[in-house]
């Protein structure tokens, strides 16, 4: 009779059968979605520490760069520290001229405004040129999110021609901490 039934109907589902089908499907989706929350999440946290630490390598190198062939650093003075960083690339002060003719001198200034690192250069003479009046005008941004704890820029007293580079750059709830010295040439400091 069960078979005469269904052939008069047209042979479909009934609805016991289609709620309970929704049902067991809603359960397995359920349960593979629980599954891959926790992988999901996990990958996205990667992916923000990837994006927060190549920010802040990019910052980094960047001053590592100007840095290292700095002929002056103005700001900070040595034995001072703070959040701006200001120097000269081939710049004689004492003489007031390019220490080599052939080259170009560069003025190179960074700054932290807003949670943002910004980097300011411009080929100068005499160097240094006054800083900007804000800090990103003019500016590029190299680092988003990036705070100091304490001063970002340091030179310590005996310790001539080294900067300590200090700061945090974070993404989402990823932080990636940069604490580095780095040298320069140094030639009237």
């Amino acid at each position: 009779m069960d078979g005469a039934m269904r052939a008069a109907r047209g042979g479909g589902f009934s609805l016991i059968e289609v709620v309970v089908a929704l049902a067991l499907a809603s359960t397995v989706f359920l349960a593979v979605t629980a599954l891959f929350s926790p992988m999901i999440r996990t990958q996205v946290k990667a992916m923000n520490g990837l994006y927060s630490q190549g920010e802040a390598l990019i910052a980094l190198k960047a001053m590592n760069r100007s840095i290292a062939r700095a002929s002056e650093i103005h700001i900070p003075a040595a034995a001072e520290a703070g959040d701006v960083l200001s120097g000269c690339i081939n710049y004689d002060s004492t003489r007031g001229s390019a220490i080599d003719a052939a080259q170009a001198t560069r003025m190179f200034y960074y700054c932290l405004e807003g949670g943002n690192l910004y980097r300011y250069s411009v080929d100068s003479l005499p160097c240094p040129m006054p800083p900007p009046a804000a800090c990103a005008a003019g500016g590029t941004l190299i680092g988003r999110n990036v705070s100091c704890a304490g001063d970002c820029f340091t030179r310590r007293s005996g310790i001539r021609n080294v900067v300590r580079l200090n700061f945090t750059s974070v993404f989402g709830e990823t932080r990636q901490d940069i604490d580095t010295a780095v040298a320069f040439q140094g030639v009237n400091d």
